[in-house]
């Protein structure tokens, strides 16, 4: 099973993607700060978990020193993330605004493009000089996300008594297996569900959707299998699910595995 930031690529996906992979949930920022630390705290929330420290997915670590991580450093594509003083030439902005150039992969986040008041945000740091500012409160912030993960876990399992991995195995057995087997190249679009679900989908890079995750630990609306089966799929992640023809899945059923994933999508022997 491929895992979540083995890839050595200097560049970024922002998707949202780890606490035992991502962390719990973060909360909605609703009143950003300006400059460097209003920049540092919006992506450390609309980019995690993909690119916390624990995980940073593809290298890209947004949380531990977000300036010397992005100014002046050529990541994919042989793209400078942050140039100073220019943010039309700054692959963090480029991207966020879809402005980025051709073979320079998609928007980021893959889950949906920001608003635009933090993608200026983002582009008026920038042409600032991209300066670096101490934001202080590390030491509380590293307390209030420990406190965080404590609620996530309780969470969690309060979550796995109403979704279980055994429930979803059930439901992809009753409508996904159909298609998604274990025949010729590793089942349809890739995706073997048969012989081993949880593997397949936790923490696995799509074969079809450039940057997409299937499932994304804590995150539901991260997790590409998620937003198919909820039919919210954005225009170039192909068809919803259940495909046409296969059994569809009823409203339950979805929350069954939204709520899982939200619970950090716990495996548990269903023997």
């Amino acid at each position: 099973m491929r895992r979540l930031g083995l890839a050595a690529v200097g560049v970024f996906t922002l998707t949202a993607c780890d606490d035992t992979f991502f962390g719990p949930e973060p909360e909605t920022i609703t009143d950003l700060g300006e400059g460097y630390c209003g920049v540092e705290e919006l992506l450390v929330v609309d980019c995690a978990p993909c690119h916390l420290a624990e995980s940073s997915t593809f290298g890209f670590d947004v949380e531990t020193d977000l300036h010397a991580a992005t100014v002046d450093v050529t990541g994919g594509w042989d793209a400078v993330l942050v140039t100073a003083g220019d943010r039309d030439n700054s692959l963090l902005y480029t991207k966020m605004a879809g402005t980025n150039a051709d073979g320079t992969g998609g928007v980021m986040p893959t889950a949906g493009i920001l608003t635009e008041d933090k993608i200026e945000l983002v582009g008026a740091w920038i042409d600032d000089g991209a300066p670096k500012e101490d934001c202080g409160g590390g030491d509380a912030d590293s307390d209030t996300d420990a406190d965080s993960d404590t609620d996530a876990d309780t969470d969690s399992d309060t979550d796995t008594d109403v979704a279980s991995w055994c429930e979803v195995a059930v439901t992809i057995e009753e409508h996904c297996v159909d298609c998604h087997d274990a025949g010729a190249d590793d089942g349809y679009a890739y995706v073997d569900l048969e012989t081993d679900p949880y593997a397949a989908l936790v923490g696995e890079d799509s074969q079809v959707v450039p940057g997409a995750i299937l499932v994304v630990p804590w995150y539901p609306e991260a997790s590409l299998s998620y937003r198919k089966i909820a039919h919210v799929q954005g225009d170039a992640e192909g068809m919803a699910m259940p495909a046409e023809g296969i059994p569809q899945m009823d409203a339950a059923k979805v929350e069954t595995w939204e709520t899982w994933i939200a619970a950090g999508a716990p495996m548990e022997d269903c023997n």
